[in-house]
């Protein structure tokens, strides 16, 4: 039941009457004012038309003009009852795809009740195998005729033959089960092997289980946008999870490699070594090797210009020099200043203004979200355009490709016959650059993430601003204080000169 309640209210959020969706329009407003006028039929969510009292279009007119169709609106019908707004489906005739049961409608290719989202299979660890069952037994599916096309298929996967679609189904939900249905039906292919797939012995020996014991998720906000992911399988001993994908080329952006298996072959390669050192200090989720204090965020951008320094001296600016390698203590001076920010001039740190003297800062901020900033833009300038890691990003595609399935869904229109195949390693096309979400409001979020696109992309990075952010909280004095210590030397000083470079640099590499 709780099933049913929660893809009801998915469904409900999308496919019903609010305020703004028949406003959004002043064409679909009046379109709205007609139907009441002429007493054309409205359809409630069980799919019973009403008729709503004609008077009601003036009483609309007048509230749109007062500004007040807003909220929670109540419409009354021609019975004498009322009916709230959301309870009624949006047609076609208000701009909506929702289907209204009447016979002679025809369903669209998006009106279809088919997504994971739409039946109830997303943002839920789904044992593989329990999968079967849950999209036969589905009551949305079980609730249309396309839908119990749908639920025969899943049976027939299940015996191990690929499916067919019956000649019966419409051109357009022909092609919502394959795009739509075909997520579900193809990972479903994949546990009960009639996709084809070559490589499953060595996948499953990658993820560590058989691909019959693992966990599906079908996330209804993927939050990987590389490759349109639209599943995940998780081993549950080991917690190492593999996207899923329908595509295997595009735009978009990767995650930050945490939590993605690195590949033994390049671990294991000396040549490799920076770039995997790279890899893993990003990670913000596993502790500093260097010895920086969290945030990691922040941590990690200093860490990684230490870094550069060691493999790739030449890339980074000259003005940065004197103060490498970082030490772990630049980390609370940062965070002291940031959280000092406008009070009296407390948390500066003047020592290193001449990094970022050349930008021209729009927005007010800290010296430290300053710094942060100068320092991160010269790593990912060093990486992106400077070839300060030459293999980055071939390094970074063999990862994404072991930790990335393509899941094809083909239709051949003669037999009408419905088959899958499976591709592992993906084969992921395009170019690597090193990027950031770091936000300008709060310097200490947004660690490094990695963009595959399908040119060279620039490197940018929004500028800060932290203007607003802080408040007069009983905090401050003790972050003054601590800054002033920490920057007059009365705490343990901050190196500002180059300790021993002794084994590191250009000779370090293989």
């Amino acid at each position: 039941m709780r099933d049913l309640l929660d893809t009801l209210q998915v469904l409900l959020e999308d496919r019903t009457l609010n305020p703004g969706t028949i406003t959004k329009y002043p064409e679909r407003f009046e379109k709205f004012l007609t139907m009441i006028e002429t007493g054309m039929p409205f359809y409630t969510v069980d799919k019973t038309p009403v008729i709503a009292d004609p008077r009601e279009a003036k009483r609309f007119a007048q509230l749109q003009k007062q500004g007040m169709f807003t909220g929670r609106i109540i419409l009354k019908l021609n019975d004498g009852t009322d009916i709230p707004l959301n309870q009624l489906l949006k047609t076609a005739d208000l701009g909506g795809q929702a289907s209204t049961g009447q016979e002679g409608e025809e369903t669209g290719k998006e009106a279809a009740l088919l997504k994971p989202s739409q039946i109830g299979l997303g943002d839920k660890e789904i044992p593989a195998n329990e999968l079967g069952d849950a999209i036969i037994n589905n009551q949305t599916l079980n609730s249309t005729e396309y839908g119990k096309v749908v639920v025969g298929m899943a049976q027939t996967i299940m015996s191990g033959d690929n499916p067919i679609i019956p000649k019966e189904v419409p051109e357009k939900i022909r092609k919502s089960i394959v795009d739509y249905a075909g997520e579900y039906l193809g990972i479903l292919a994949l546990i009960y092997g009639t996709s084809r797939f070559p490589r499953r012995r060595g996948f499953e020996e990658w993820l560590g289980g058989d691909i019959g014991s693992l966990t599906i998720n079908f996330p209804s906000k993927p939050n990987i946008n590389i490759a349109d992911s639209f599943a995940t399988i998780k081993n549950a001993q080991t917690q190492h999870t593999v996207n899923i994908s329908s595509k295997g080329q595009g735009g978009g952006a990767a995650p930050s490699l945490s939590g993605l298996k690195i590949p033994d072959e390049l671990r294991n390669n000396e040549d490799y070594k920076p770039v995997i050192d790279f890899i893993e200090l990003c990670d913000a989720s596993k502790p500093s090797k260097q010895g920086f204090t969290n945030p990691r965020t922040v941590s990690q951008i200093f860490e990684a210009m230490n870094l550069l320094n060691e493999y790739a001296p030449d890339s980074i600016p000259e003005k940065f020099k004197e103060f490498l390698p970082w030490s772990p203590q630049i980390v609370p001076a940062v965070m002291i200043s940031i959280a000092s920010f406008k009070q009296k001039g407390k948390g500066k740190l003047p020592m290193f203004k001449k990094l970022w003297n050349e930008f021209d800062f729009k927005k007010e901020s800290s010296d430290g979200g300053k710094l942060v900033y100068a320092t991160k833009l010269a790593v990912m300038k060093a990486i992106n355009e400077g070839n300060a890691l030459s293999e980055f990003p071939n390094v970074v595609l063999t990862i994404l490709d072991n930790n990335f399935l393509q899941q094809y869904t083909d239709y051949t229109p003669k037999t009408r016959t419905v088959s899958f195949a499976t591709q592992w390693p993906a084969k992921l096309d395009g170019k690597i650059t090193l990027e950031s979400k770091s936000g300008a409001t709060d310097p200490t979020k947004g660690g490094f993430s990695f963009k595959l696109s399908p040119t060279e992309g620039k490197t940018k990075l929004a500028q800060p601003d932290e203007s607003g952010t802080t408040d007069d909280s009983s905090e401050e004095v003790p972050l003054n204080k601590a800054a002033d210590k920490l920057l007059k030397g009365h705490s343990k000083p901050i190196s500002m000169k180059p300790k021993s470079k002794k084994g590191v640099g250009r000779s370090k590499r293989k």
